[in-house]
């Protein structure tokens, strides 16, 4: 199989451009079927990298906390950290939460990972999908917004 630079969009087709959004699973109405077979499928049959950003924006107008952790847990599961890049989805994320939610959730999904798989997430792949190996990476915690 062919292994191209892909990125995964909120249409959820796969393609060669980057995109984000998980797909845009309908969470607000607990949709699991057909976009996890779909994830699973694209993760598996392509070289796709998925951005791991919009979750709570889809998850309806005030998501209570770890609404979006079964979505987020299945992005990891399909793709795995080395093609998984986290993405804020500030500001239209205030339209259902705030960053700090969105932190906190992303901190609790990722828990479980190796610092490196952590790293490779909220930054690392990122450099390597966009090819910015020479650029610095930063952090943009919570406090950033106060």
């Amino acid at each position: 199989m062919q292994r191209r630079r892909c990125g995964l969009g909120h249409t959820g087709r796969a393609g060669c451009r980057r995109r984000d959004h998980a797909a845009k699973p309908d969470i607000a109405a607990w949709e699991w079927q057909p976009w996890a077979d779909g994830i699973a499928q694209l993760a598996s049959e392509t070289g796709a990298m998925c951005k791991l950003s919009g979750l709570v924006t889809e998850a309806g107008r005030t998501p209570g906390p770890g609404v979006v952790r079964r979505w987020g847990d299945h992005v990891l599961a399909c793709f795995g950290a080395a093609r998984v890049v986290w993405g804020s989805d500030w500001p239209v994320l205030e339209l259902s939460g705030s960053y700090a939610q969105w932190w906190g959730e992303t901190q609790q999904l990722l828990a479980h990972l190796s610092p490196q798989e952590q790293a490779a997430i909220m930054g690392e792949n990122a450099k390597r999908l966009y090819r910015l190996q020479d650029a610095a990476v930063f952090k943009i915690t919570p406090s950033f917004f106060h």
